[in-house]
């Protein structure tokens, strides 16, 4: 699936499997299922439209249901993909803006115990800049 025909869709799953790295790095892995059936990864880094997100038919067994933390965000279309371009990779992951203003995104390693290995949802664009700074670039 290329990143353009995630504009429209929208969320009515997520999930994530969680774990411990080295003894002190949690790590978190999210999955989002659209309204057409499949299951995404929240994309990584991308360059452009055509960059291709990875795909699969269900979510993954035995991953943590997160739909109910999150209802918010649930039947709301994907209108915009935001990307940032960090050399210390604090945030690896596209952000996908909704119709309704939320972007969602996710950490995938943190220190353990700090909580930041996770998805994260923000409620604003304005929200994003101030938690990641202003210097993204809007691919939709």
């Amino acid at each position: 699936m290329l990143l353009r025909e995630l504009l429209g869709r929208s969320i009515i799953r997520i999930s994530a499997q969680f774990g411990l790295v080295d003894g002190w790095l949690d790590t978190c892995y999210c999955y989002l299922q659209l309204d057409n059936g499949l299951v995404i990864d929240l994309p990584s880094m991308v360059e452009s439209l055509e960059d291709g997100v990875g795909t699969q038919d269900a979510l993954p067994a035995g991953s943590t249901e997160l739909t109910h933390r999150v209802p918010f965000v649930l039947n709301q279309p994907i209108v915009g993909i935001i990307s940032y371009e960090y050399e210390d990779d604090i945030l690896t992951a596209a952000l996908l803006e909704l119709a309704n203003g939320y972007l969602l995104t996710e950490v995938n390693m943190a220190p353990s115990g700090t909580g930041a290995a996770a998805l994260w949802h923000l409620a604003s664009l304005a929200d994003v800049e101030a938690q990641f700074g202003p210097d993204y670039r809007r691919l939709a």
